[in-house]
């Protein structure tokens, strides 16, 4: 990438109790190609020293401390103001913290924006490839065929990128000015589903959604992920109960957003009661799992004041 291409994006990655060997490398891997920020989500004081002394070898990266877990969405929307408008010109990278990044991904994931983007005319986001390190699995990427919401599994030797209805939110490169202009992250989703329903009122905005599948990176959703057999092998994601709390909650408040695609409500559902059953069935945290799905359903049915 040339300097030009440096000064065009801007990565964010929030932190919360991080582990640091895991974040050093995604650091040096935007290392010379990206501009860094990492906002703390109220981390240990041992922590925030790490993050210091990591700061202070690494100076592409710029510190943001928040002084109370914010939740994902709104740290980096706070990331994001904090960067001014001198910032309006460039593209923003998000990344979970937990996400291996290739030093070749970035390039990639830019020149790929720039094609989609000319070819559809439409301002676009982008994504790579998510790949589970525990199985070796690919997620795929999230399309509408139809009536089935599904997952597909592009091949990796053919560099043509694939019309998607939404993009996890780690490796998602778009115009810091598209970000901005839909309104940044929902702030009161705090964490689960963040990415989902940015990615919908996107594309209710007009903006395309683009899958770069020779782009692979690696990223653990959930505490592990679960090979299971449902015609064919599918990775599924081990939660701890509160993260299912947030979950079922954010689902059933997504369920009652219009530019929501009817498509993704209905198996929606149908994933919120396989997992109660997959729970039920492995899960030795199976009571605790159960009333934090309540709890969620509880809350996602009552008053939403985020509601787009």
């Amino acid at each position: 990438m040339t300097e030009a291409d440096n000064a065009r994006v801007i990565a964010v990655t929030v932190t919360f109790h991080p582990d640091p060997v895991q974040l050093e490398r995604q650091v040096l891997a935007l290392s010379g190609v990206a501009r860094h920020w990492l906002v703390d989500n109220a981390s240990t004081a041992a922590e925030r020293e790490g993050l210091r002394q990591l700061a202070e070898r690494h100076p592409h990266l710029q510190l943001l401390w928040l002084d109370h877990n914010m939740g994902l969405a709104e740290a980096i929307n706070r990331a994001v103001a904090a960067m001014g408008s001198q910032a309006d010109a460039t593209c923003l990278l998000l990344l979970d913290q937990d996400t291996d990044w290739s030093v070749t991904a970035l390039p990639l994931l830019l020149a790929a924006l720039d094609e989609v983007t000319a070819a559809s005319g439409v301002p676009c986001m982008v994504g790579p490839a998510l790949r589970d390190p525990g199985s070796g699995m690919n997620h795929g990427f999230h399309a509408i065929d139809g009536l089935r919401w599904i997952r597909r599994q592009p091949s990796i030797d053919r560099r043509v990128a694939v019309p998607v209805a939404s993009l996890n939110g780690s490796g998602s490169l778009l115009p810091l000015s598209l970000f901005r202009q839909v309104g940044g992250l929902e702030s009161g989703l705090f964490i689960d589903h963040v990415d989902t329903e940015f990615s919908f009122r996107l594309s209710a905005a007009g903006a395309g959604l683009w899958g770069v599948p020779w782009v692979q990176v690696d990223h653990a959703m959930g505490e592990r992920g679960r090979r299971i057999w449902l015609l064919g092998w599918r990775l599924f994601p081990d939660r701890s109960p509160a993260r299912h709390a947030y979950l079922y909650r954010n689902t059933v408040r997504l369920l009652r957003r219009s530019y929501v695609p009817a498509v993704w409500k209905f198996w929606a559902v149908l994933k919120l009661a396989l997992t109660a059953l997959l729970c039920l069935l492995y899960d030795p945290r199976r009571r605790a799992q159960w009333r934090a799905m309540g709890q969620g359903i509880r809350e996602g049915l009552g008053h939403d004041p985020d509601a787009k």
